[in-house]
């Protein structure tokens, strides 16, 4: 098939060379404007500009993906399929109904539930035990369109924001290439949503970043998970930020006392913290303009004491 695909990230370059790997389709890319990147802020080609560019896939970078002189120029080839994965842009409906087979998306969840942004955050947030991904046809409704594939994942205790998307994204491109084979070979079910199940999470408000040690060990144990380990959920320690990247909840340990107050220092461990309901236990941080680290490794060279808190900030 002739597939005009639609991406952005380092997720969506993973599809597209999957898809390329196939050796089945002709495939045109439609992504980002090259932007400044890293320290020194040069421009430079998104993951998949760069992975177009170098399997000499013809490309496309518009401004706005809503422009009327692009969707004339695009309008006049024969795409058989549009793929989006990760791009960035709401897409107009002529572009979505311009494929004669339509326009497919990965989704991370299993929808109708959790539509909207970074739902592999926003389950481990919640405290959810399952996800999934879905395939789906993209309408004019966020998330809403007919389900071709699905498939779910168990989340494991030790899973993160990191780990969990990287377990999405293995099934995802699975998932994605049967769904193409599927819509090729005009075998595609088309499944309805039940709207009555579905839920709608946003963006991730800069706001919950800033640990609130006055909620329970739980909330705040699942919003570490949800949030690393990038952007990472972080306190002020001695006056400095602190990312806490990996924590664990402790159930043997009293741990009565006020929110964010450090009650003892686990040998091999870490530092055990008092919460608005329970202890929680904090193992790795990324310290203000330090790398990674254990706990235990940052101790070596701070002092930190029983009876010292963790605050939450006033700035991050």
């Amino acid at each position: 098939m002739k597939i005009l695909f639609l991406g952005t990230a380092e997720i969506s370059a993973r599809a597209l060379k999957r898809l390329h790997e196939t050796g089945r389709h002709e495939i045109e890319v439609i992504t980002a404007c090259d932007k400044p990147r890293g320290r020194g802020q040069k421009v430079g080609h998104c993951e998949v500009k760069a992975l177009a560019k170098a399997l000499s896939l013809e490309t496309f970078q518009p401004e706005r993906i809503k422009d009327a002189s692009f969707y004339e120029g695009l309008s006049k080839k024969p795409y058989d399929l549009g793929v989006v994965v990760a791009y960035g842009q709401i897409l107009s409906q002529e572009l979505i109904d311009l494929p004669a087979f339509g326009t497919i998306n990965m989704h991370f969840s299993l929808l109708p539930g959790y539509r909207g942004a970074a739902p592999f955050s926003w389950v481990l947030i919640n405290g959810e035990k399952v996800t999934g991904v879905t395939i789906m046809y993209v309408a004019k409704r966020l998330d809403a369109g007919d389900i071709i594939l699905q498939k779910k994942i168990n989340i494991t205790p030790d899973d993160n924001a990191g780990t969990l998307l990287e377990k999405l994204t293995v099934t995802g491109l699975e998932l994605l290439t049967e769904a193409v084979d599927l819509v090729g070979e005009k075998k595609a079910p088309r499944i309805k949503q039940v709207e009555a199940g579905s839920t709608y999470f946003g963006k991730l408000p800069e706001s919950m970043f800033n640990i609130n040690w006055e909620k329970s060990a739980l909330e705040i144990y699942n919003l570490v998970r949800g949030l690393a380990p990038q952007p990472g959920a972080f306190s002020r320690l001695n006056g400095k930020i602190v990312k806490i990247l990996k924590a664990s909840l402790d159930n043997l340990s009293d741990c009565a006392g006020k929110p964010g107050e450090i009650k003892e220092i686990i040998k091999e461990k870490g530092l055990l913290v008092s919460t608005g309901n329970g202890g929680l236990l904090i193992e790795r941080i990324k310290p203000e303009g330090k790398k990674e680290m254990a706990v235990l490794d940052y101790l070596r060279g701070n002092t930190v004491a029983p009876g010292t808190f963790f605050k939450k900030s006033e700035k991050k």
